[in-house]
């Protein structure tokens, strides 16, 4: 991630929690777009 983005996510959701969850969410995201580009591929 890029850290200007992590920075700002840390100063918007200061909870390491939150930001944990975000983070993963985002993560499996990603995943899915992979694959969803790599069947379409």
């Amino acid at each position: 991630m890029d850290e200007a983005i992590k920075k700002k996510v840390l100063q918007l959701f200061p909870q390491p929690d939150i930001y944990r969850g975000m983070r993963e969410r985002w993560g499996g995201a990603c995943l899915q777009w992979q694959l969803a580009g790599a069947v379409l591929l």
